[in-house]
């Protein structure tokens, strides 16, 4: 199977979601489909990384075109309320407003696979929203930061 979350103690989830450093963040929740948003077989997980991996790969292709820049982000996905979903903390490029940038990551969420909708949230506390996005992580389960789409600065 492929390995793609990353578990930690309690401790370490605070040190670790805080050693992102972004600027101007946006948050955003990545809504999947039906068919996969509530999957229960053991590649659903291995399914919506790849989605959001396709997703950043657009998102790149209109931000950065040919640049070896990568887009500080955090990625988690989660099971809420019985549906995989995925959490977005993701710095805004200094070239774009942060209007604009919610309207790209809308069109390149719903140009994915499974992509359907977003929801976006205004960021007041960083801190707690790293918290937030941490609650979901536990050594019994599949869910959680997703490292394979996670970039640090």
């Amino acid at each position: 199977l492929y390995i793609l979350v990353v578990y930690f103690l309690d401790k370490d989830k605070s040190d670790w979601t805080s050693s992102f450093i972004l600027y101007r963040p946006v948050f955003m929740t990545g809504v999947l489909n039906d068919w996969l948003g509530y999957a229960t077989d053991d590649w659903s997980t291995y399914r919506v990384s790849k989605n959001t991996k396709h997703f950043f790969n657009e998102l790149h292709r209109w931000v950065y075109k040919n640049k070896k820049i990568h887009i500080p982000r955090l990625s988690v996905i989660e099971r809420g309320v019985g549906r995989l979903h995925t959490h977005f903390l993701i710095e805004t490029p200094q070239h774009y407003s942060t209007k604009f940038y919610k309207k790209l990551l809308r069109k390149c969420w719903c140009k994915t696979q499974y992509g359907i909708d977003v929801k976006f949230e205004n960021v007041y506390d960083e801190k707690e929203l790293k918290k937030y996005l941490s609650k979901e992580i536990y050594h019994n389960n599949d869910l959680g930061v997703d490292v394979l789409n996670s970039v640090k600065r």
